[in-house]
C-alpha cells in the first residue's frame, strides 16, 4: 500500500453528520475539555484522575494539536450543527502507519448522553479512517464495565479480540482493573456497508 500521509495531514478534516459538525480542536476548546475531563461521572471509565486545573486542559489541547502536526492523531470537537455548542470529542489516535491501524476514542458531555450522538458520529469517523486514511483496522480499548461503549462498538461491527485481567491500575479506584480490546477490520466494515 502506498499512502501519502503528508497529503492526509495537510489540512485538518471537517466531517459533517445530520446533527453534528466534527471540527478541529483549538485552544478555545480548553474550557469545555476541562468541563468534560474534570467530571468524575463522565470520565469514570477512562482510567485517569479528573483534571483539577485549566492548565491540564490547555496542555491536553496542545498535545492534540501537536499530535496532528506530527501525523499521530486527528482529534475533533463534536459540535451541534444548530447551535455550534460543543457536545464532545472524538479522536483517531495511536496511529501505526506501518500497519495501517489506529485507535478510536470518544467522550461526550453528559447532557448529550442517550441521544444517539455517538451512534451518528462513529460511522462517519470510521468511513473517513478507512477511505481517506486507508486504514486496515481500528481498535478500541474499553473498561468492561462500560456497557454503553460496548454496545456502541458492537453496533458498528467491532468484535472483542482480547480481555486482559487486572492489567490496568486505575488511579481513581486505586486498584487493578480489567480491559477489553475491540477491533474492526476494513473487509468486515466494507461488507457491512455495501
Amino acid at each position: 500500500m502506498n499512502v501519502n500521509w503528508d497529503k492526509i495531514f495537510e489540512t485538518y478534516p471537517t466531517i459533517e453528520t445530520e446533527r453534528c459538525i466534527l471540527r478541529q480542536i483549538t485552544m478555545k476548546d480548553a474550557s469545555v475539555l476541562f468541563k468534560m475531563m474534570s467530571d468524575e461521572h463522565i470520565i469514570r471509565y477512562l482510567g485517569r484522575l479528573p483534571m483539577v486545573s485549566m492548565d491540564e486542559a490547555v496542555e491536553r489541547v496542545v498535545t492534540y494539536i501537536k499530535g496532528f502536526e506530527e501525523q499521530q492523531n486527528v482529534t475533533w470537537m463534536i459540535c451541534s450543527r444548530d447551535s455550534g455548542e460543543v457536545m464532545g470529542l472524538c479522536t483517531v489516535f495511536n496511529l501505526s502507519k506501518a500497519h495501517y491501524r489506529a485507535e478510536l476514542g470518544y467522550i461526550l458531555l453528559s447532557s448529550w448522553w442517550r441521544q444517539g450522538i455517538m451512534t451518528e458520529v462513529i460511522p462517519v469517523v470510521l468511513k473517513w479512517g478507512f477511505e481517506v486514511m486507508q486504514l486496515h483496522s481500528f481498535m478500541a480499548n474499553i473498561d468492561p464495565a462500560n456497557e454503553a461503549s460496548r454496545r456502541l462498538l458492537e453496533k458498528d461491527g467491532f468484535v472483542q479480540e482480547a480481555y486482559f485481567r487486572e492489567d490496568f491500575y486505575h488511579p481513581v479506584y486505586q486498584k487493578f482493573t480489567d480491559t477489553v480490546i475491540f477491533s474492526l477490520i476494513k473487509p468486515d466494515w466494507q461488507a457491512r456497508n455495501e
